[in-house]
């Protein structure tokens, strides 16, 4: 998995930013670092995978109760939804996200964005 984000940095080639959200969305690998480069690609310039799980992110992100989180996250994520302006594509329901949990979505978020979570 890795190799395939290395790729994507190396050539630019929306193709392994595909396969790397894709196993984002199936298995969680490098979610924030599948984010991180989401972030840093223009909304109108994402494969059809990077979108989903964006749209995802950010409906977790924004309907998260940061107070139910542990505690190590309530702060991060208060700090994580005033950043998720960051994501340029409207909020969606993405099962596959859904099913990762808030606090999982919540944590690779806020470490793309920079939010430093212990």
């Amino acid at each position: 998995m890795y190799e395939v984000i290395v790729k994507f940095v190396e050539t630019g080639d929306y193709a392994y930013l595909e396969q790397a959200a894709r196993e984002a969305l199936r298995s969680e690998a490098y979610l924030e670092h599948v984010l991180d480069l989401i972030l840093l690609t223009p909304a109108e310039e994402l494969p059809s995978s990077a979108k989903r799980l964006a749209a995802g992110v950010k409906r977790v992100v924004k309907s998260a109760d940061c107070g139910a989180l542990p505690p190590r996250l309530v702060v991060p994520c208060e700090i994580a939804k005033r950043r998720l302006g960051l994501i340029e594509v409207d909020e969606e329901e993405v099962p596959e996200v859904e099913a990762l949990g808030v606090a999982r979505v919540v944590y690779a978020f806020c470490k793309a964005v920079g939010v430093i979570v212990q």
